[in-house]
């Protein structure tokens, strides 16, 4: 089966892109690229929100499904402001307690790590706490209606930022479907996983 795409604006700020494939549904929010961005880069302002709003359309899209789901996830990523790269290595320290960063010494520094959990609502189910931390510097532009090479820049920033992009999901080796009773209960406990760790970071 072929994978087939929907997607339209959630809001005045947001879209939402819908893939299908044969035993996988991906549902994805994003700025809205076809009006003019809040900001440089386009971004979505509050990213714990955003992941509970997105948490709380999938309970409720869930909640109504009578085919068997095996496996879920929710995640998303987020930038954390910093004045300089220096700033960024100490958020990153801040975040990531286990790891000992020195920025006169280290640089491109880029951690993906996995801390597995064992759910609160299901003993057997395993969930993967997912996430990739990196100190990234932003230098972007917006222009005019015109080609960039010719167009007049209306806004230039430059900026520092600590990434973290968050795979939050059920391990992929369990084969059994997941209680549809408990399918909105874990949908809420991956999203607030997300929002452990962007609050508080890793340990």
């Amino acid at each position: 089966m072929s994978e087939r795409v929907a997607s339209a604006p959630l809001d005045a700020r947001r879209r939402i892109e819908i893939k299908f494939t044969m035993n996988r549904m991906d549902c994805v929010v994003q700025p809205r690229l076809d009006v003019m961005p809040e900001s440089i880069p386009p971004v979505l302002f509050d990213a714990v929100e955003e992941i509970r709003d997105l948490a709380r359309r999938l309970e409720a899209w869930l909640s109504g499904q009578q085919m068997p789901i095996y496996r879920v996830a929710i995640g998303g990523g987020a930038l954390f402001p910093v004045a300089d790269r220096d700033a960024g290595y100490r958020k990153l320290a801040e975040l990531l307690s286990f790891v000992n960063l020195d920025s006169s010494r280290h640089k491109d520094f880029q951690l993906r790590v996995n801390t597995p959990l064992a759910s609160a609502l299901i003993p057997d189910l395993q969930i993967n706490a997912l996430a990739t931390w990196a100190s990234i510097f932003v230098n972007a532009s917006m222009f005019d209606g015109t080609a960039p090479t010719t167009g007049i820049a209306l806004n230039t920033i430059q900026n520092s930022y600590v990434q973290s992009i968050l795979d939050v999901n059920t391990d992929a080796d369990r084969n059994q479907p997941i209680p549809r009773e408990k399918i909105v209960g874990v949908i809420s406990e991956l999203a607030s996983v997300c929002d452990n760790i962007l609050n508080k970071g890793m340990q």
